[in-house]
């Protein structure tokens, strides 16, 4: 009798700051930069900068836009 191992992909809730670097191809510098002057969101837990995927993905939608 074989076992089936079942998975679930989890999609995150917030993205890192590597992750938003990643996504965007920019360094850690110009990420912090458009989270002050261009209101890329965020949230932060304690010392933890994150930024939430959905608005995020809303934000990069607006900048598409123009």
């Amino acid at each position: 009798m074989s076992r089936r191992k079942h998975t679930t992909t989890v999609q995150p809730l917030y993205y890192t700051i590597q992750d938003v670097c990643t996504l965007l191809g920019l360094g850690r510098t110009m990420v912090y930069t458009l989270m002050s002057k261009e209101r890329l969101p965020r949230v932060k837990f304690g010392t933890a900068t994150r930024i939430p995927v959905d608005k995020f993905e809303q934000w990069r939608a607006q900048r598409s836009a123009v």
